[in-house]
């Protein structure tokens, strides 16, 4: 097989990439800033105890009442509702290396190739599950148009919709990071970045750019993670009970000469394993990232679509 640079495949394919210069140094794959998933409802400890699903038990909002002397009680009997959160989707990256790309290779790109995999499969989960901005929460009119700049009325309409709902704050603001009418609008609304107004470094003069900065009692982060569409976009304003997400780590593989490591992601809150195995037909040493997790709208009225 000839080797040129045609491709830069190291997998089934074959090696098709000369490497005249190697270097340790790498530069990483894009990660949506913000791991979003920490601020959902883990009610992954339920799922374990359970099984594949587990029901999560929504309170009912009870109103009381006023008793004229004499008269008996009425009982409210409301039990509330509940959301079925289920592992069902099951998420993967893998690639492989032929042992003709290793020895070419010295193996020098094997840490770049994990990393790059294990950055795709948070990506991924978390797009997945922030995907349920875009129509999922409609007992909450969504506040603000598509294609239209974020102002801090549109703010205060996501704050005031979810106090009417008796909703504990503070609150949790996730604004697309990649749109000038969502996280760009926002970074420049005068009350949010300028010091001089806050009292304290705005957005401009963050080293995160304002991530985690309180304001109108929600505390807001970008994120690359949120719907965005051509100049459609779903922000979303909530309380963390608004999603209820569930993980479980896989068991270790029985026979076939594998290697697996199980892996838990602090700060996004993500399990998943890596999986080591041989591929005898092409020669090639495989690996897998692959995580098994579930998710669903928990307290809709906690939530309100922000659209920009």
């Amino acid at each position: 097989m000839a080797i040129n640079t045609g491709s830069t495949s190291l997998g089934s394919s074959g090696l098709n990439a000369l490497m005249t210069v190697l270097s340790d140094q790498f530069v990483q794959a894009g990660r949506c800033w913000n791991p979003a998933l920490k601020f959902c409802m883990d009610v992954s400890p339920e799922v374990g105890e359970k099984g594949q699903a587990v029901n999560v038990n929504i309170a009912p909002d009870v109103q009381s009442k006023l008793l004229t002397d004499g008269n008996a009680k009425e009982n409210d009997d409301s039990v509330g509702s509940s959301v079925t959160v289920t592992l069902d989707k099951h998420r993967y990256c893998s690639f492989s290396m032929t042992q003709m790309a290793g020895a070419v290779t010295q193996n020098s790109v094997a840490m770049m190739e994990i990393q790059s995999r294990i950055i795709g499969l948070l990506n991924g989960i978390e797009e997945d599950v922030l995907s349920l901005a875009t129509s999922s929460f409609t007992e909450n009119d969504a506040v603000n148009a598509y294609a239209s700049a974020l102002a801090e009325d549109d703010i205060i309409g996501c704050v005031v919709a979810l106090a009417n709902q008796k909703a504990p704050g503070p609150y949790v603001g996730l604004v697309q990071a990649g749109s000038a009418n969502a996280w760009g609008a926002l970074a420049k609304l005068a009350d949010f970045s300028d010091a001089n107004v806050r009292g304290a470094p705005g957005a401009a003069y963050s080293a995160n750019w304002g991530a985690g900065q309180l304001w109108h009692n929600t505390v807001w982060y970008p994120t690359q993670a949120l719907p965005k569409s051509s100049t459609n976009v779903d922000n979303l304003v909530m309380h963390r009970s608004g999603i209820a997400i569930a993980m479980r780590q896989f068991a270790k593989p029985i026979g076939g000469g594998a290697v697996t490591q199980e892996v838990f992601d602090p700060a996004s809150g993500i399990m998943f394993q890596i999986v080591y195995q041989w591929d005898g037909d092409r020669l090639a040493e495989e690996v897998v990232v692959h995580a098994l997790y579930g998710y669903a709208v928990g307290k809709e009225k906690w939530a309100v679509q922000l659209k920009s």
